[in-house]
């Protein structure tokens, strides 16, 4: 079918893109204004509008601007002190296009138009809203966002929309897993396969290009879906009916990232919170590390295969966590109690302001606990003859084992073919093994210039049974999360071979549903 459409951009009238409906559209009016990501042109989303518009023609009448947000201080960027007028703006322009009241109003943005839209100050007035390559930052955790919110990401997206953040707000408002309800109210999808490049079409700004991994769709099909993802969330909302698309797409989601879910839980996230509760949860030893717990419960396997009993608590610690130090006691019943203190690395900075490009879980999991020696000493139990103290090495490949266990298939398939490997290397120590600089020490992380693969290496710090540090029988670890190690296997590693940046001829192109060109006026 051949299309006529106007598209509008002059800085005299509206200064952006205005696509119309199609001629041939029917049904109610709705308008959407679009926020475009830093560094990137309204119209190079053209495409992916048209896709949609024709997704939902036969249902409503579709028309969608896209302002052009700039300043001098930072060019073709969303600011946040920009979004509000910007978006009247928008509407006032779809206002003119029809002599139709227009009924539904959606507001909708990507990257960091989809972080910022959401804080538009006449959001609770619309029908809904939209993130792309985004989510709803955390400062909405809490109280919750006052309008439908739909959310998509992208599988190979290596920047702050990587699967491990959308899993993060996935949990929030599926705490329980998948909800049919929920899914046709706020749905989150990730299209797997699509890259946070495609969500426009052209060329990618050079942070994208920087951050992305190569795509294993086509910019046309990755548009295609969105239109169908998007499209479904309108008509849930301005037809008033369920959607199947909606339904199954979520579900796909929810086993997607169900295992990043569970990492993320593991290590004891402190933004790992639903809607309504409050973000992020203490670190004042008062939350429990499951991971933790697993591995000591692991470590001290050999004094419980002699027959003896451990029960070990666990607490996570912020500042306070040097000054913890776990003893073991003697119970009346036999029982040795020992309580662990973890401690686990974030940038507060980036954490705080909700855009992280690296992986979100702690980069750097601290735990304090005793030598397997002194368990035996104070269980009273003889050492095995085969007795060897366990390394941080060897809590590193539980957690990498863990990961490979559970990183799903298709990704797993795509670390074989093009991931380096991850190493572990033998534990190292800091000087003098003194306490205070072990604290301000992190996992030491690097790359083999031999090898290419990504090198983990714990820090230990220990004190002998029978010695004469101030802790005797201590054994501290910095080690592996899970979540950390799911991050490196499913995107970190592919970096090298496959990211954006290492495919000059990489086409994110799409012409469009219309044999006719745009007409620019």
């Amino acid at each position: 079918m051949l299309r006529s459409l106007a598209l509008v951009l002059s800085a005299s009238a509206f200064d952006g893109v205005v696509a119309p409906a199609p001629k041939d559209a029917k049904g109610p009016v709705v308008g959407m204004v679009y926020v475009h990501g830093a560094k990137c042109e309204p119209k190079a989303y053209l495409t992916a509008i048209q896709w949609l518009q024709e997704e939902v023609k036969d249902s409503m009448q579709l028309n969608v601007a896209l302002p052009l947000f700039s300043t001098f201080v930072y060019p073709d960027a969303p600011l946040p002190f920009l979004i509000d007028a910007g978006v009247d703006e928008g509407f006032a322009e779809l206002e003119k296009l029809t002599v139709d009241v227009m009924k539904s109003k959606f507001l909708a943005g990507h990257s960091m138009g989809g972080a910022l839209a959401p804080g538009y100050k006449k959001a609770d007035t619309l029908q809904g809203m939209i993130s792309l390559g985004a989510y709803l930052t955390r400062s909405y955790r809490q109280k919750g966002y006052p309008i439908p919110a739909l959310m998509v990401g992208a599988e190979l997206d290596g920047g702050a929309g990587r699967v491990m953040r959308m899993a993060e707000e996935f949990n929030a408002y599926y705490p329980s897993g998948f909800d049919e309800a929920q899914a046709q109210k706020n749905p989150i999808v990730i299209v797997e396969g699509m890259s946070h490049a495609q969500f426009l079409s052209g060329p990618a700004p050079a942070k994208v290009v920087d951050s992305d991994i190569i795509p294993e769709i086509k910019t046309v099909d990755a548009h295609k879906k969105l239109a169908e993802i998007i499209g479904a969330f309108l008509k849930v909302n301005v037809l008033k009916e369920n959607s199947d698309v909606l339904e199954s797409e979520v579900k796909r989601t929810a086993d997607l990232v169900a295992p990043y879910v569970e990492t993320l839980r593991l290590e004891g996230f402190p933004y790992l919170t639903k809607v309504g509760e409050v973000v992020p949860r203490a670190v004042d030893g008062t939350q429990v590390s499951p991971w933790t717990l697993e591995v000591l419960n692991n470590y001290v396997a050999p004094v419980t295969d002699a027959g003896g009993k451990v029960n070990i608590t666990s607490g996570i610690f912020g500042l306070n966590f040097e000054h913890q130090h776990p003893t073991p006691e003697m119970q009346a019943d036999g029982m040795v109690h020992v309580a662990s203190a973890t401690n686990n690395a974030y940038n507060l900075v980036i954490e705080k302001v909700d855009v992280q490009y690296g992986p979100l879980a702690t980069y750097s999991l601290g735990w304090k606990f005793v030598e397997l020696e002194k368990l035996f000493e104070t269980a009273k139990i003889a050492k095995p003859t085969d007795f060897r103290q366990p390394t941080c090495r060897d809590i590193n490949q539980m957690a990498l084992d863990y990961a490979l266990a559970h990183l799903p298939a298709s990704q797993k398939a795509r670390h074989t073919q093009y991931g380096d490997d991850v190493e572990l290397l033998d534990d190292t120590t800091v000087l003098g093994n003194i306490g205070p600089l072990w604290v301000a020490t992190n996992l030491k992380q690097s790359t083999d210039a031999k090898s290419n693969a990504i090198t983990i290496q714990g820090v230990v710090e220990d004190s002998p049974t029978g010695g004469k540090y101030p802790y005797p029988g201590s054994f501290y670890c910095k080690s592996l999360s899970p979540g950390y190690a799911l991050d490196l296997l499913s995107t970190e590693s592919l970096r090298r071979q496959r990211g954006l940046k290492t495919d000059p001829t990489f086409d994110n192109s799409d012409a469009g549903p219309y044999a006719q060109k745009a007409i620019f006026v």
